[in-house]
């Protein structure tokens, strides 16, 4: 009786070989869908972090007549991102004395926009350089009008001229690379 109680009381190979695939192949169907939503979820960030971005820079914009850009181009558009740092942008709409908005020379009245627009800075995400970061951690890129011409020009990239905006932004998506297929827009449907 002991040695048939032993027999029963274990799993048998074949059994915990069904349990295994029956297992993996949840998980096949599964693991799709939750790489999918999250990806989407992240989609869905970004385009809110742009929505508090672009409310930041157009009240900036009313408040002060200009964009925030320190130092604007002589000509053409101010870009800012992986070329240049967004955290002169970012200091600039927070009211950061550090660079681009030194002793609030550009910002004078030390207004936060972003705090104005959000439940608070905590939504969005920075890197150890101050600079705004999408989900996927890459910086934001953000073109602003710089020349007033209703055209934000986006020079040597796939883009070209998006018109009628005062500012524009994106995020390089997934691929952490700027200008490909899974770019988020905020311009772009």
């Amino acid at each position: 009786m002991n040695a048939t109680l032993r027999r029963n009381a274990g799993v048998s190979r074949p059994e915990l070989l069904l349990v295994l695939s029956v297992l993996l192949a949840l998980a096949s169907v599964i693991l799709p869908s939750l790489l999918e939503i999250r990806q989407r979820n992240r989609s869905v960030q970004a385009y809110s972090d742009m929505r508090i971005l672009i409310s930041a820079a157009s009240r900036f914009n009313r408040e002060y007549r200009l964009w925030p850009v320190s130092d604007p181009p002589a000509k053409g558009d101010a870009r800012f991102g992986t070329r240049n740092a967004n955290s002169v942008v970012m200091n600039i709409l927070q009211g950061i004395d550090q660079v681009g908005n030194e002793q609030h020379r550009v910002n004078p009245s030390q207004i936060d926009f972003i705090e104005e627009v959000s439940e608070g800075a905590a939504n969005l995400r920075f890197n150890a350089r101050g600079e705004v970061v999408d989900p996927w951690g890459s910086p934001y890129e953000m073109v602003f009008d710089s020349n007033y011409d209703s055209i934000c020009t986006v020079e040597n990239n796939t883009y070209g001229p998006v018109i009628g905006e005062g500012f524009i932004i994106w995020s390089s998506g997934p691929d952490r690379k700027s200008e490909t297929d899974d770019d988020v827009c905020s311009w772009l449907p």
